[in-house]
């Protein structure tokens, strides 16, 4: 019933987006396509350990203005910083116990999603902090020794898409369009810095089901590096990130993160591939030309009818995973197959733990009306 409403959304969205041209929305697509493709070119420069992760940066932070774009940019970096910070500090004392960093993944896990929900428009500082503290847990129990690397590089490369971001929305988007009535839907860790629900107006079902999602993601972002020793499953992180960043109040919401989130996957990491194949993946000229034409595509829609923008955006974070691979073009296949057998691990695992706390829940017809 959930999927049956998502697909629904989607296509009258995308048929909406199809059938007429924005130019505000074609003015903020610009400005993040030329983002992300000068955070990738920097940071091949300076030769950083994953340079897709600027990339991925500026398409999450490039908003509608350079006002939002401001905002949710610092917030991301104070985020990052903090929760890089205090992972570090937490996984120095026990970075040999298994049992306690899985501890903290789960109560990290549980206040990520609480604490993020229940606070104002700097959530999604929370939010970022939460998520690099869990992905640093989990990163502690795979590559011990390298954690400070890790966090260094990360913060770095994340904080470098975040100032090219809010460079290029000044550039492209100084103020916000006249009429823009297409809010965002969340595109990171949690939910959206300008949409959050107000604690005071949640009822009791409405706060039990926050619990229920909080606790479900916390077994299956415990689960994550458990399968993994066992299984030795590739893409280890990039099942973490897939289950801490579908939580959402509500069932529908969850699901309509992970379709989208599925769907985007296929379709840029589909191109990404081709591109990969073909002789214009192979030069820097036509491989820049063609990561920026297909990222203001998908950032075109990323800026639209919220029903499938979330969908655009993950669509140009595949397609960023798929070409961006180190210095200069991808030459390989294995990462975004990689990925995408993250993402469908990842979907698989959260729906499996949540189906056990989703016995009560109310109508997924009912929940879509309201």
């Amino acid at each position: 019933m959930h999927a049956a409403i998502v697909f629904r959304d989607f296509k009258q969205g995308l048929a909406k987006e199809l059938s007429r041209f924005n130019a505000n929305q074609a003015r903020c697509a610009l400005g993040a396509a030329m983002a992300a493709l000068c955070a990738v070119l920097i940071a091949n420069w300076l030769n950083l350990e994953k340079p897709y992760w600027a990339g991925i940066s500026a398409l999450v932070v490039s908003r509608s203005s350079y006002d939002a774009s401001l905002i949710k940019g610092t917030l991301r970096i104070i985020g990052t910083i903090a929760g890089c910070l205090l992972a570090l500090i937490l996984l120095g004392t026990f970075i040999d116990n298994v049992f306690a960093i899985l501890c903290l993944i789960f109560f990290a896990s549980v206040a990520t999603v609480m604490v993020s929900s229940l606070r104002g428009r700097d959530s999604y500082a929370w939010s970022m902090a939460g998520f690099m503290i869990v992905l640093l847990s989990i990163a502690g129990l795979v590559v011990p020794h390298s954690i400070f690397n890790f966090a260094f590089y990360r913060t770095f490369e994340i904080s470098l898409g975040t100032i090219m971001a809010i460079i290029m929305s000044a550039i492209f988007n100084p103020s916000p369009p006249e009429t823009d009535k297409t809010s965002q839907p969340s595109t990171t860790p949690s939910a959206n810095t300008d949409n959050h629900p107000d604690t005071n107006k949640m009822t009791a079902k409405q706060e039990s089901e926050l619990v229920k999602q909080a606790i479900s993601l916390a077994l299956a972002m415990v689960s994550v590096p458990l399968i993994w020793k066992w299984l030795d499953l590739p893409g280890v992180l990039q099942i973490g990130v897939t289950s801490l960043i579908l939580l959402q109040p509500t069932p529908v919401e969850t699901w309509r993160k992970g379709i989208l989130r599925l769907l985007g996957c296929v379709t840029g990491g589909s191109i990404g591939l081709f591109l990969l194949g073909s002789t214009a993946g192979h030069y820097l000229i036509t491989w820049g030309a063609a990561y920026g034409l297909l990222i203001f595509i998908f950032s075109y829609i990323d800026h639209g009818d919220p029903r499938c923008s979330y969908m655009g955006l993950q669509a140009g974070i595949a397609l960023t995973l798929t070409l961006v691979q180190g210095l200069g073009p991808g030459t390989e296949l294995g990462p975004p197959i990689t990925r995408l057998c993250g993402i469908l691990a990842g979907l698989i695992l959260w729906n499996i733990i949540h189906a056990l706390f989703e016995r009560n829940n109310p109508d997924p017809i009912d929940e879509a009306k309201n």
